[in-house]
């Protein structure tokens, strides 16, 4: 129910997106750009799970990011494309890869066994990680342990990942609650935000992108939006269905 100009300009910019996260070299991304894609489309067809609306919408969004996909795999060209393929045969190289960080993750867990309760205390991971990395020590040096949950629980024991979970569930449970009760209108773009807590809950896996300042700063503002959405229909039942688009993303914006 957009315009067309407001879709063209939304597409071109998702084309922009999608490149540059493939010239970013960044394993975490592409595995959050095909989990973010599949969560929108999944999220926007759940009331019609069975409806052959349903089943067109979704195929018409998978059929729409793959050419997206191909386009931009053609638009960074040739050597941007072997960039992509080095990249991904780096993936298993015992010295920058997957093997070196399970084998940080695994020093990790050692730490974790000994300061079970409390943990080291924040910020102590650079100065105590290298006391329990096996001989014989790679030059690599893991200030961060790509693993934000691990080093969480090895700073703050598992105190603070009980209070971390605590709060990760009473957002989580609430945007979930109140999800189905969405207007329709309003349903993509909690799609969208919910995506996006998602991915960065599964990058955070292989990465430590919340210890810097302004990508925590960002999913501060996308949970917090996600949860004010919920609340906005909480509070008003009585939404208006026939509200225009622009009025209801401004209700989004009007403090609590």
């Amino acid at each position: 129910r957009w315009s067309n100009g407001y879709r063209i300009a939304c597409g071109v910019t998702s084309f922009v997106v999608m490149a540059a996260i493939l010239m970013s070299q960044s394993r975490a991304g592409w595995i959050g750009l095909a989990l973010g894609v599949t969560l929108v489309m999944f999220l926007t067809s759940r009331r019609e799970e069975r409806s052959q609306r349903a089943v067109r919408s979704r195929q018409i969004a998978l059929a729409g990011a793959s050419c997206m996909l191909v386009l931009a795999l053609l638009f960074i060209g040739a050597s941007g494309r072997d960039q992509v393929n080095a990249r991904l045969q780096s993936s298993l190289d015992t010295e920058a890869g997957l093997p070196s960080r399970a084998s940080a993750w695994a020093s990790g867990l050692r730490m974790v066994e000994d300061f079970p309760g409390l943990g080291t205390g924040l910020g102590t991971w650079p100065e105590l990680f290298t006391l329990y990395s096996p001989r014989p020590w790679s030059e690599l040096y893991f200030s961060e342990a790509h693993n934000d949950y691990l080093q969480l629980i090895a700073e703050t024991g598992l105190v603070g990942l009980a209070l971390a979970a605590w709060f990760i569930l009473r957002a989580g449970s609430f945007i979930y609650r109140r999800f189905a009760q969405l207007p329709e209108r309003i349903v993509p773009v909690q799609a969208a935000l919910v995506a996006g807590v998602a991915v960065m809950c599964v990058i955070e896996f292989f990465d430590f992108d919340l210890q810097i300042p302004a990508i925590a700063f960002f999913f501060a503002m996308i949970l917090g939006l996600a949860v004010r959405v919920s609340w906005s229909w909480r509070i008003d039942d009585d939404a208006d269905e026939s509200e225009e688009p622009r009025g209801v993303l401004a209700r989004m914006w009007v403090p609590i």
